[in-house]
């Protein structure tokens, strides 16, 4: 009886290390700022607060804040000859749910206004 419930436990195993799956996520920060600024074009020019969800699920609070920022855009502007890389790309501010997520950004030199939403 033993021996049946090892093959069970064994075959249970064996399932669950087959059923795992390895996930990678890359994330284009270049369609991120695409997209604010199609959000910008539809919305007639309005202001636009970019809304960032704790860590964005693991891609990094961070570097999308700094994607939408000034200075990637001086950046970019200063690689590629002086074009208008980031027109309409940079978020007016950010928003974010905890006091905790608006210090990390600002910590890590964003200057833009920060909206904390929960407190």
């Amino acid at each position: 009886m033993n021996e049946i419930f090892d093959g069970i436990q064994a075959l249970n195993l064996q399932e669950q290390q087959q059923s795992r799956r390895s996930v990678s996520i890359n994330i284009n920060l270049a369609a991120i700022r695409q997209n604010l600024a199609t959000a910008r074009r539809i919305t007639g020019g309005a202001r636009v607060f970019a809304t960032i969800k704790a860590d964005a699920y693991g891609h990094g609070a961070v570097p999308v804040a700094h994607a939408l920022s000034p200075t990637i855009c001086q950046y970019d502007i200063a690689r590629e000859g002086n074009s208008p890389a980031c027109k309409g790309e940079i978020a007016d501010g950010f928003a974010v749910v905890s006091v905790d997520e608006a210090l990390e950004l600002r910590h890590s030199g964003i200057v833009k206004p920060i909206l904390v939403l929960q407190g």
